[in-house]
């Protein structure tokens, strides 16, 4: 059940965007892709980028936002279900943070034009072995993640270090 989902609401100039990443087919690593097709909310536009996030560039450059969110489960040595703000510089292979090896951090810097403000967010998972349901730790915290962005306060979100 792979989709790419797209939350649009008229009227809206200059919308937040929350940009989910992961493989759905790798159990919790499809946790980013699973929030941006549950979040709808006024001002912003949620996209689905699944497997394949530099394919919706062109959206994201088209909407200038003022902010762009990006969620993505990764590993961070913390606790199964566990979400931090990863500083930008960070998302490589060195650091450990990146399931996606360097096309995140290639994406980031591309789009550092387009957009005034990137805030990454990791999800620790559970598991990433091949089955498409992710774990009940990891499924629970996209609705707190989901209130934290509604709200405007993914700065609250303590920063990996």
């Amino acid at each position: 059940m792979l989709s790419n989902t797209f939350f649009l609401s008229r009227g809206d100039m200059n919308r937040n965007v929350l940009l989910g990443i992961g493989n759905r087919l790798r159990s919790d690593d499809g946790a980013g892709s699973l929030l941006a097709e549950m979040f709808s909310f006024p001002g912003w536009l949620s996209v689905d980028g699944d497997i394949m996030p530099e394919n919706f560039t062109g959206i994201i450059k088209k909407e200038n936002p003022g902010i762009l969110i990006i969620v993505d489960a990764c590993s961070m040595d913390e606790r199964p279900g566990s979400f931090r703000r990863i500083p930008l510089a960070h998302l490589s292979s060195e650091y450990g943070f990146n399931t996606h090896n360097a096309s995140v951090k290639t994406l980031i810097e591309y789009l550092h034009q387009f957009v005034k403000e990137i805030v990454f967010i990791g999800i620790q998972p559970e598991t990433t072995a091949f089955g498409e349901k992710l774990s009940a730790v990891v499924k629970n915290v996209l609705p707190q993640i989901a209130d934290i962005l509604k709200k405007n306060a993914w700065e609250n979100i303590p920063e990996k270090e």
